[in-house]
């Protein structure tokens, strides 16, 4: 199912790193501070091949700092101010940040959204399946720290060629629950509906206008010159995949 009129965050040049989203319900500076803590205390990064250097701020728009991950693939992180209480987390190789144990740390709500057009072709084994994933995290106020997702919802498609409903916690006064049980399932939850959710919930999530100039970039070096890392850029990514590349 090929939505019409999908819409992608700065007409998906940036995918796949525009892919997935996180958003922190409190300040940029605390956001920051947070992660970088959370690097200098974990042994995991101490005995990587690479290690992390400070986080560096910058004031640029958007598009640039985006171009600043350029080659992706590596585990670089972009913070950005927003025009509301949340902080953006972009990740260079398109993955989820994992911010459950900062949401705990920090006291505040945090928000994980995935939103991948469906262009897999059967026939030339090509494209993305499609899923649409809005993932909101509870504040350090749930009872324990397992305990940590307050509501779920996707549409994705499954190995086979199928599509997959989940719906888990409780609705909130904006959602349109009648849709969940539509007979079609790709229109349960579709990446409009995704869309006016975020918007409730202060995100605007596709707007480029949404996110301020004040960013923070936490990047890495490698520590041994004999490390082979697959270098790709945006371009090579969507040509690899048979993508629409952003800036033709």
């Amino acid at each position: 199912m090929r939505y019409k009129n999908f819409k992608q965050l700065l007409d998906g040049y940036y995918y796949p790193v525009t892919k997935r989203y996180s958003f922190m319900a409190t300040s940029f500076e605390d956001v920051v501070t947070e992660y970088w803590g959370w690097i200098c205390n974990n042994p995991y990064f101490k005995n990587a091949q690479e290690y992390y250097l400070e986080p560096r701020f910058i004031d640029c728009s958007l598009r640039e700092g985006l171009d600043i991950l350029d080659p992706i693939g590596y585990n670089q992180i972009l913070f950005c101010e927003t025009r509301s209480k949340w902080t953006a987390c972009f990740v260079s190789d398109g993955s989820e940040l994992g911010i459950s144990s900062m949401a705990y740390s920090l006291n505040c709500q945090g928000v994980e959204v995935t939103l991948i057009e469906d262009t897999y072709d059967r026939k030339t084994d090509s494209g993305l399946h499609g899923c649409t994933r809005l993932r909101v995290i509870r504040d350090a106020r749930r009872t324990k720290f397992t305990d940590n997702t307050e509501r779920l919802l996707y549409v994705s498609k499954l190995d086979g060629g199928r599509w997959g409903f989940c719906s888990l916690g409780e609705p909130y006064s904006f959602e349109n629950v009648e849709c969940y049980t539509n007979p079609k399932i790709t229109e349960r939850f579709t990446p409009q509906m995704l869309n006016t959710y975020l918007n409730a919930m202060g995100i605007d999530v596709l707007d480029e206008n949404f996110y301020c100039y004040k960013k923070a970039l936490i990047d890495y070096k490698i520590k041994s010159p004999d490390s082979i890392y697959e270098k790709r850029t945006y371009a090579s990514y969507h040509l690899e995949r048979r993508l629409k590349y952003g800036r033709e």
